[in-house]
């Protein structure tokens, strides 16, 4: 229900966007080569729709997935330059894809200009658009939170090979660390870390 949400409001802005600069005029402007600027999408004249839906899916799966890692994952450590790391990489997937596939990345940005300047593209074409769009979302989200966002933080890798972090479960590997926590603060001798140990092991242990 929650993502419903994102989708409607996402695709509202979208279109008031695109309102704002047809009153501003921004869509009559010309552009340094003296071509008028085209807010809708449409690839290349000649290009095949595989080579079209590649492209797309490609630059949307790079995209989310540096999007991710800079601005979603809190374990990553890029902080404020992460805007600088997903301008960058905007910038390259627009040199490298939009003028072969038209670069959408989002149905939003598809969609919106369609709506408001009446520009469909062609029925394989917009499709394009939007399933490489959704796809790649879905596959570079599940992906990222798989193999990256549940792995342990720097703390709990302690011991760990270097790539055991990628095991979807790894229950067992904390309970594993919280033991040898445990085994160490006993090892001290401490009446206090004693009383510490024996409350961490939770509710259920101590009614015992």
């Amino acid at each position: 229900a929650k993502a419903s949400y994102y989708v409607v409001v996402e695709m509202l802005a979208a279109i008031e966007g695109v309102l704002l600069l047809q009153w501003i005029g921004v869509d009559q402007i010309s552009s340094v080569t003296g071509v008028a600027v085209n807010p809708c999408l449409a690839p290349a004249p000649g290009i095949p729709a595989w080579e079209m839906l590649v492209l797309e899916t490609l630059s949307t799966f790079t995209f989310i997935m540096v999007f991710l890692a800079v601005a979603v994952d809190s374990k990553s450590g890029w902080g404020n330059v992460g805007p600088i790391a997903l301008g960058i990489t905007l910038i390259g997937l627009n040199l490298a894809c939009a003028k072969l596939s038209g670069l959408s990345m989002n149905p939003a940005r598809f969609l919106a200009p369609c709506i408001v300047h009446g520009c469909f593209p062609a029925l394989w074409e917009t499709v394009c658009y939007i399933v490489s769009a959704l796809t790649a979302a879905a596959f570079a989200a599940l992906l990222y939170q798989s193999v990256f966002l549940d792995r342990p933080t720097p703390e709990q890798r302690v011991g760990m090979s270097n790539f055991q972090f990628m095991l979807t479960d790894n229950s067992h590997l904390k309970r594993i660390l919280a033991q040898k926590r445990r085994e160490t603060i006993m090892r001290s001798g401490s009446p206090r870390s004693r009383l510490d140990s024996t409350l961490s092991v939770g509710p259920t242990m101590s009614a015992r």
